[in-house]
């Protein structure tokens, strides 16, 4: 049985690089979200949607799933294990749409580990290309997670740092969508940000 692959796209090990310009400088932990110590059954990932204005504050989630992983991530010490898992459900790996988890968004995929071998499990998309753009970009890499559960070690599907070259972000490329001509990773992610 494959296990639950985490969509999520960080920089390596961390969510800093394109939010934060105080990385590492100060730890604060955000207030306890209501949906995370929510006491009923299961919340449904329309309480994360409506967290959009909050999470992306440029207006555009392209390309920017990291921004919803890293929301997250920092309210997962105050959520079970169980229901954090769920609310990673809830949006493309790769262009960062809202979804509703089900079997028409649900696909199974074994992708390389960044530390070699390969890893299978679900992850979540709005449509078959983000799907292609997963196998040509996207590799597995494992980040250890605090929730009210205690500690575990997880599997996430990351990427490289975009910061790395972040001149990369300005460089002209033709936008097969949209009946576009030539557009900027800059116009058309604009949550990615280097700090």
């Amino acid at each position: 049985m494959a296990r639950a692959l985490h969509a999520l796209l960080l920089a390596h090990a961390t969510h800093t690089w394109a939010t934060d310009p105080l990385a590492g400088a100060v730890d604060i932990a955000p207030p306890a979200w209501a949906p995370a110590v929510y006491t009923g059954e299961h919340p449904s990932v329309r309480e994360l949607h409506r967290e959009y204005g909050n999470i992306f504050r440029h207006g555009n989630r392209n390309a920017a799933s990291h921004l919803w992983a890293s929301f997250l991530l920092d309210r997962a010490p105050h959520m079970s294990l169980a229901r954090l898992l769920h609310f990673f459900t809830g949006f493309c790996a790769v262009s960062g749409s809202p979804v509703q988890p089900g079997d028409f968004t649900r696909y199974v995929l074994t992708l390389p580990l960044v530390s070699g071998g390969t890893a299978t499990g679900f992850m979540y998309y709005c449509c078959w290309p983000c799907v292609c753009d997963t196998q040509d970009f996207i590799r597995v890499d494992t980040r250890t997670v605090a929730s009210s559960d205690g500690e575990s070690r997880l599997h996430f599907a990351v990427i490289g740092d975009p910061c790395r070259n972040a001149s990369a972000l300005r460089t002209p490329f033709v936008q097969p969508f949209y009946g576009r001509d030539t557009t900027t990773l800059e116009r058309e992610a604009p949550e990615v940000r280097c700090v």
